[in-house]
């Protein structure tokens, strides 16, 4: 499409195109996406088809959202890159640490009928199992449990194998040999953001104790049947049908299919992308004054407002006015998944993929469909022109490096004027040389530091040094 023709296309289309910095993407395999690292000289972007190949996700499914309404639904892969069965749009994928947001809307439901009080102890409210003080000594507060300010650990929870005997929710708050995870207990002091999914165990038991329901009972009541989210459940899931299976970092299946998060409220969700849209579409009704919604306006609100670091109850909050923004990510093995909503404005997207890498495909969804739309935060990608380094030089980087302190190795392989990074676990990155003394990882941005005099390398935080 020639620049006049895509001038007359956005005139004629609608007013609001004319901010747009690109024309709409098409999702399918085709499809060209925006990476971390744009190369001046590269004669085409990536298609999705070649950025699942790399980071080895079978299934990618998404949903965008505009002025509050559902606009698009895409699903594009296979259930498994050994089961030929296509994705659909009713596919479910582990929604993983999202399940942390969609808790928090009970919460807040809780807080609307004035059952709780998100500045008061966690304690007062709990019956069957009893908080640990903060580091500091003082009672740990709903408020800081939902902004991952309590200081409690831990940080996340490894998952089951399936079939494993899922443990109690007192041996998982307990930290006994049944539920393979450490307890709930102070790990730094209370007031900045330390990411807890201890915390919001404590918040399932609370959930359980106020309305005196099965957690799983719990959130269909109050938020999956008021957002219609029929595809959702926080219960361990036996049966493969309509399941993405989970990935590695190298593309193979899992072999047991997923593990299992027997900690529901920190990381068991299943759900689709579609499902999580219906939620977000009702929670900024709900935010700009809407009856009728899963939270009212006042508790809509209060969900974001940033408490620290940006954070805010259960999202994660970022930016002001129309640019402000929600947004939550989701980890557990095989699986990633994130959102990002702009309630002011009502549109968003919802992504989830089975593989391991899929983080990195989610977020060249991220930068394409944030630059198309001129979403705030979502469309920003660093542009190069990559340096021209003699060929002896080039030879001089190639081998194996050991990182310090983690003691694994990477290996640096001549491609093109640039580099192959391959880790252990198999993933396989490109590297530009951006400068005299640096590389660039297109993929994530991620700066290569080159001291010439030694041979040493600096990457991720830490030195490496030519192995053998």
């Amino acid at each position: 499409m020639t620049a006049n023709r895509r001038l007359v296309l956005v005139i004629a289309t609608a007013p609001w195109l004319l901010a747009m910095a690109e024309p709409p993407p098409q999702f399918d395999g085709a499809m060209l996406l925006v990476p971390a690292v744009e190369v001046t000289t590269d004669e085409a972007r990536p298609t999705l088809d070649e950025r699942m190949d790399r980071y080895g996700v079978s299934a990618v499914s998404l949903v965008r959202i505009e002025n509050f309404e559902i606009v698009e639904s895409g699903v594009y892969g296979q259930l498994s890159a050994d089961a030929p069965a296509p994705v659909t749009l009713e596919t479910v994928f582990q929604a993983a640490s999202i399940s942390k947001p969609v808790t928090a809307f009970a919460v807040l439901s809780l807080w609307e009928e004035e059952a709780i009080d998100l500045d008061r102890p966690v304690n007062d409210y709990l019956s069957r199992w009893q908080a640990p003080d903060a580091a500091n000594g003082t009672p740990v507060t709903i408020r800081q449990l939902l902004s991952h300010t309590s200081g409690l650990g831990p940080q996340s929870y490894p998952g089951l194998e399936r079939g494993t005997s899922p443990p109690t929710l007192a041996q998982i708050l307990e930290g006994a040999p049944e539920a393979y995870c450490d307890p709930v207990e102070p790990v730094v002091d209370p007031g900045a953001y330390n990411y807890s999914g201890g915390g919001y165990m404590l918040l399932q038991a609370l959930v359980e104790d106020v309305t005196g329901q099965a957690f799983e009972a719990a959130m269909r009541e109050r938020v999956f049947a008021p957002a219609d989210m029929n595809q959702s459940t926080f219960a361990v899931r036996t049966d493969e049908t309509g399941v993405a299976r989970g990935h590695g970092w190298s593309g193979e299946p899992i072999e047991f299919g997923w593990a299992e998060y027997p900690q529901s409220a920190a990381a068991g969700l299943w759900s689709t992308p579609g499902d999580l849209a219906l939620l977000l579409v009702s929670y900024g009704r709900a935010y700009r004054g809407e009856a009728d919604q899963v939270l009212t306006q006042r508790a809509a609100r209060e969900m974001a407002v940033a408490i620290t670091d940006g954070m805010g109850l259960g999202f994660g909050v970022h930016g002001a006015s129309e640019d402000l923004r929600l947004s939550h990510a989701g980890w557990t093995l095989g699986y990633r998944s994130h959102f990002v909503f702009y309630p002011e404005t009502g549109d968003g997207l919802v992504v989830m993929t089975n593989g391991q890498a899929g983080n990195y495909l989610i977020d060249d969804l991220m930068r394409t469909y944030g630059r198309a739309y001129g979403w705030a935060g979502s469309g920003e990608a660093v542009e190069i022109e990559p340096a021209a380094w003699h060929s002896d030089r080039l030879a001089s980087l190639e081998g194996r490096y050991r990182m310090t302190p983690a003691g694994f190795e990477i290996e640096l392989t001549r491609s093109g004027s640039g580099f192959e990074l391959v880790t252990p676990r198999g993933s396989r990155y490109r590297a530009v040389p951006a400068g005299t003394d640096h590389l660039l990882v297109t993929e994530t941005g991620d700066r290569i530091d080159i001291d010439w005099s030694t041979g040493r390398l600096r990457l991720w935080g830490m030195s490496t040094a030519p192995a053998g």
